[in-house]
C-alpha cells in the first residue's frame, strides 16, 4: 500500500551458519563422547591389571575377557569370604560351647 511503511522482512540466518552451528554442537559432543569412551577404555584396563597374573596368562586380555575374568575372580572372593565367614562362625560356636561344659 502507498504511504504505509513497509515492516522489515525477517531474515533467517544463512545456512551456512546453521551449518556452522550444527557442525559445532557436533563436534562438542563427539568431544564428550570421545571423553567417555576412554574413561570405559581406561577402567577396564585398570581392572585387567588388578586381575590375579594366573588370569591373564591363561587368555588373550581383551575387554570383554578382562570384564569377565573380573566377575569370575569378584565371585571367586566372594565365595571365599562366605567360607571364611562360615568357618569364624562355626569356630567361634566350638568354643561357645566348650566354654558352658
Amino acid at each position: 500500500m502507498p504511504g504505509r511503511a513497509q515492516r522489515p522482512t525477517f531474515v533467517p540466518p544463512t545456512s551456512e551458519s546453521n551449518f556452522d552451528h550444527d557442525r559445532k554442537k557436533k563436534d562438542i559432543h563427539n568431544g564428550i563422547e570421545r571423553l567417555r569412551r576412554n574413561n570405559i577404555k581406561d577402567r577396564i584396563n585398570e581392572l585387567g591389571l588388578l586381575l590375579p597374573k594366573e588370569a591373564s596368562k591363561e587368555m588373550k586380555l581383551n575387554k570383554g575377557t578382562i570384564l569377565k575374568a573380573s566377575c569370575d575372580y569378584i565371585r571367586q572372593l566372594e565365595k571365599g569370604q562366605y567360607q571364611q565367614q562360615n568357618k569364624l562362625e562355626s569356630a567361634a560356636k566350638q568354643y561357645a560351647d566348650r566354654v558352658r561344659v
